[in-house]
């Protein structure tokens, strides 16, 4: 229960939703939603056979089917599911602010790594893909600022913006990104508080600072970090 409210679907209900329409019944399973972890019966194989990617957010679940197509729910207070909707506060009644059953957002997707509040996806053509909560540049499009607890429409982004090329593996933090191109280079951008982006600077002060964009120590848009790193045949940054 939360808030008085029941965390549980009815097994009819869930089953008949087109991510698992069409696939053998299961006894049940665990399953994140909103950033809750809710007890579901959903159908044998779902993330063995279909499944080839899923990530949790803080409070947003992203995963990747077999056929490529991407579905998210959770939480979309800062566009972080990237249906082009969000923007306000939970709505546990439905509305922008939340989905509680998985919305499809786009096809092509080979894999998909969700930060705190934003969501990072690269498409079977190798690009990059970005959106949700941007207050550090951990998007890396060039935008960063505003509040790290409200949306900012100037700076989030309620659907996918492209970020670069010849990805084969990214990586999302709390508020920063790491990817890897298909040559080998290690490339990172976002917050940079404890100097975790490797390009030797880091911030100070406290966490509360920290959470806002620094322009002389955080980056908002892709640096190279160092050569060398696994390329698209052995490449993977876990998530």
């Amino acid at each position: 229960m939360l808030n008085g409210r029941p965390l549980f679907f009815k097994e009819e209900e869930f089953m008949k939703h087109t991510l698992f329409k069409g696939l053998p019944r299961a006894v049940g399973a665990l399953c994140l939603s909103a950033g809750l972890l809710l007890a579901l019966p959903i159908p044998a194989g779902a993330y063995g056979g279909t499944m080839t990617s899923i990530s949790a957010g803080a409070n947003h679940t992203v995963a990747v089917r077999a056929d490529g197509s991407l579905w998210a729910w959770g939480s979309n207070e800062q566009g972080q599911l990237g249906n082009g909707k969000g923007g306000v506060a939970y709505d546990f009644d439905g509305g922008p602010g939340i989905e509680t059953h998985p919305v499809k957002i786009m096809d092509g997707v080979a894999s998909v790594s969700a930060g705190a509040y934003y969501t990072m996806a690269v498409k079977t053509d190798g690009t990059l893909w970005a959106w949700g909560e941007n207050s550090c540049g951990q998007l890396g499009n060039g935008g960063s600022g505003g509040r790290p607890d409200t949306f900012d429409r100037g700076v989030d982004r309620l659907s996918p913006v492209k970020i670069m090329e010849d990805v084969v593996s990214v990586s999302a933090g709390v508020s920063h990104t790491v990817a890897v191109k298909s040559d080998g280079s290690l490339w990172a951008w976002g917050e940079n508080g404890d100097g975790q982006l490797g390009t030797g600077k880091k911030g100070a002060g406290s966490e509360a600072e920290r959470a806002v964009f620094h322009p002389a120590v955080d980056e908002n848009r892709p640096v190279k970090v160092m050569d060398g790193v696994a390329g698209r045949k052995s490449s993977k940054c876990n998530t």
